[in-house]
């Protein structure tokens, strides 16, 4: 971890890795080694491993540790079917990736598939309302709040460590943090009136 701050909230945000696994600590250990569970989201400087309260509510729905891979993908094509996202051996694998090494649990409120795909999408349609901005329309203005509060939502600030990882902002970021200060016309709360602009 980078610092006092990236530990406080590390700690005010996520649980101890042994308090949440309780007596399968050892058996959910030996998963991760074996690259069939996630890594803790964080280790600090003190060696305590930290991750979200529901770390293994994916294991539990699955029915088990040796279920969990298989669960996951059905989840996954199912969520990219909903959402018309693209959901091959390559996104599989790279999802399943993101998983294992932790990032989902650093970035997202709930580390399920589904938040995944929605989280994605979210980013596409916020990507392409600022590729054509139009802050003095109300419908666009309504339609980019919209989304990025969803998306606000679903996601975690995260820490600096995480930003170095990706060596670079997260889409958070760029697609909440970055736009709400780009474009705060569109969240005031005067956008909902239509007679307020063009």
């Amino acid at each position: 971890m980078s610092g006092p701050a990236d530990d406080a909230y590390v700690r005010s945000t996520f649980a101890p890795f042994d308090a949440v696994c309780g007596e399968r600590a050892a058996t959910v250990q030996a998963a991760i080694a074996a690259g069939a569970m996630a890594r803790p989201t964080y280790v600090l400087a003190d060696g305590s491993a930290w991750v979200p309260a529901d770390y293994l509510s994916l294991v539990d729905e699955a029915g088990g540790l040796d279920r969990l891979h298989a669960r996951f993908e059905e989840r996954y094509v199912v969520a990219a079917d909903t959402h018309g996202a693209v959901a091959g051996p390559d996104e599989l694998d790279d999802a399943w990736d993101d998983f294992l090494d932790g990032r989902w649990h650093a970035e997202l409120v709930e580390a399920s598939p589904e938040n995944a795909i929605v989280v994605r999408r979210l980013v596409a349609a916020i990507d392409r309302l600022l590729d054509e901005p139009e802050p003095g329309a109300w419908r666009w203005r309504n339609r980019l709040r919209a989304r990025v509060e969803h998306l606000d939502a679903l996601t975690l600030p995260a820490t600096s460590a995480d930003r170095e990882a990706r060596d670079g902002p997260l889409d958070r970021d760029t697609f909440v943090t970055g736009v709400r200060g780009a474009y705060p016309e569109a969240f005031a709360p005067e956008t909902d009136a239509r007679a307020s602009s063009s």
